[in-house]
């Protein structure tokens, strides 16, 4: 009995987190975000995902970043049920460990993305087409938070261009990712050894 609700379970959140993907990619195409479609998925995923909206760490600079902490929270579910479901029992060091894992592909998203948008920006950054200005536009309001904490950590009443602190800001977040890689990777050689 309690095997059929676990699987029954581990359907439910495997569909749901389907459905909070389908939800964001609807939500990115202007044309389908008003859809009845999309107005129906965006009805039943809005109150979980508003759940963590508010949060202190719902937002980087201008982006909401609140969907992939619901889905985090789906995903770590999913996997525990699952997990109990072929071992029979839930350890605490798995569990940590799927955080652990999921974690890492959040953090190393949200840098690689960084990092491609400060390598866009920096080959965009003598275009002056029309569309080069909106898609500048954009990136400059995501990295601008980063490029000011850059120019206050070098000198604040000293003049930097704006192409020299975008070039501090790619080398900051590449020593980052690669630093993010190595402790996670040191992090689970530690936990498979003790475990």
């Amino acid at each position: 009995m309690s095997g059929q609700i676990l699987h029954f379970l581990a359907g439910f959140l495997s569909t749901y987190k389907m459905i909070l993907f389908i939800t964001a990619v609807l939500s990115w195409i202007p044309s389908l975000r008003q859809s009845m479609i999309s107005q129906m998925l965006y009805v039943i995923t809005e109150p979980y995902i508003r759940l963590f909206r508010f949060s202190r760490f719902s937002r980087i600079g201008v982006i909401d970043i609140a969907f992939i902490w619901a889905v985090f929270f789906v995903q770590l579910l999913e996997l525990a049920v699952r997990y109990v479901l072929r071992v029979g029992y839930l350890n605490p060091i798995v569990l940590l460990v799927f955080m652990l894992r999921f974690m890492f592909s959040v953090g190393n998203f949200i840098l690689i993305a960084l990092i491609v948008m400060s390598v866009i920006r920096l080959f965009m950054y003598r275009s002056t087409s029309p569309q080069a200005g909106n898609i500048n536009y954009t990136i400059d309001t995501i990295l601008q938070p980063l490029i000011g904490r850059i120019r206050s950590w070098l000198s604040p009443q000293k003049y930097i261009s704006p192409k020299v602190l975008l070039i501090y800001l790619l080398i900051v977040l590449v020593v980052l990712w690669s630093a993010w890689s190595f402790i996670f990777n040191s992090l689970m050689r530690f936990l498979l050894v003790v475990y």
